[in-house]
This record gives structure tokens, sequence and C-alpha cells, in this order.
């Protein structure tokens, strides 16, 4: 099985990644043989187990354009009251991207440099 992952190089050659599936986990590695095993590792972990709190990343199909129906083909346009309301949070608030180096939060979710 493949499973696709993104990394880098850090400016203190250490190599950072995270699996694409879970881009909230990152690992880190000596080099890039050992940041696939530690990313292995997570996989094998979040795979088995029913961990809470996991982010993963799903796909959905959806019809390009659906026909509407005979009885809403003669309705009027919707103002957008009759729509369903999306909630937005703001969870990068409460669990913030993973940092690395020098590079930390401000409390709010924004990054501030560490001196």
């Amino acid at each position: 099985m493949k499973i696709s992952f993104t990394h880098w190089k850090a400016s203190d050659g250490k190599y950072l990644g995270y699996l694409n599936d879970y881009p909230d986990h990152w690992a880190q590695g000596n080099d890039l043989n050992d940041l696939k095993d530690h990313l292995a590792d997570l996989h094998d972990l979040f795979a088995s187990e029913n961990v809470p709190g996991i982010k993963r990343v799903g796909e959905l199909e959806v019809a390009a354009l659906r026909p509407r129906s005979q009885a809403s083909a003669h309705q009027p346009a919707s103002s957008g009251a009759d729509l369903p309301r999306l909630r937005h949070t703001d969870d990068h608030r409460t669990n913030p991207p993973p940092t690395t180096g020098r590079a930390a939060t401000n409390g709010h979710g924004h990054g501030a440099l560490a001196m």
C-alpha cells in the first residue's frame, strides 16, 4: 500500500512531514528514511485505533449539476432565507497549527517570532 505524504528539510537539518490524510499530525526524522519510519508508525496507529480528535481528509463525490424538479422550476429564486446555515468555527484558536523552530503562536492562532 502506498501512502502519500508531504515533507521538507528544516533549517536545523531535520526532516519534517505529515501524512496527507492526517495533515494536523507532524513527524520528524534525522533523515528522510527516519521520517518515513515515523510516518509509517503514525499511519499504523491511526489506522488501527479509533483515536479521538484525529482529523481525516476524505473525498465526497457529488453530481456537477442536478436538474431542478418541475415543482421548483416555477418558483422564484431563493432569497437565501430558506438555505441551510453553515456554522463557522475558529478551530485555529483552540488548536493552533503546529509550529517548528523558533516560531510560536501569540495565543490567537497567528504566528509570532520568538526572540
